[in-house]
């Protein structure tokens, strides 16, 4: 939880999260997909059965998140360490030029850093649905619908 008090700035019933490093530009992307009631409820519900996953840090975060709430107001502030320790080791992230400011302009990087982290957990909740055989390749009729998420 955060050092300083921030009950000033957030009379909100939510909790805020920390601008920590250069990677705080990321935050209200994150905040943005936990007010999201299916994403929120997703990352939550969702544990990839691998050692460590990007869903599975955020599903963490929320977590955390949803039990800051309860917190006095100065206390609301969470520290996405562990998100953003994950999302450094990952080596596309560094080869799309997410994680170094001078690679690309912030409005490029925050919209590669929404495709990137969409598409990620996307594909993370799908290899998991996989592993678990529910199925993720049955047609549906003439709409050719697979399920997919």
């Amino acid at each position: 939880m955060s050092q300083h008090d921030l009950s000033k700035y957030n009379k909100s019933n939510f909790s805020g999260l920390e601008h920590s490093d250069e990677h705080s530009f990321l935050n209200p992307l994150l905040q943005m997909l936990y007010v999201l009631p299916a994403t929120h409820y997703a990352l939550k519900t969702h544990l990839s059965g691998i050692d460590v996953s990007l869903s599975d840090e955020l599903g963490f975060l929320y977590h955390i998140m949803d039990q800051a709430k309860h917190l006095p107001s100065k206390d609301k502030s969470v520290e996405p360490l562990n998100f953003l320790r994950y999302f450094r080791n990952i080596p596309e992230a560094g080869a799309l030029g997410l994680l170094h400011e001078d690679k690309l302009n912030m409005e490029r990087r925050v919209g590669a850093c929404t495709r990137f982290l969409l598409e990620h957990i996307n594909k993370e909740m799908k290899n998991t649905d996989q592993r678990a055989g529910k199925g993720t390749s049955s047609s549906t009729g003439s709409s050719g619908s697979s399920g997919e998420y």
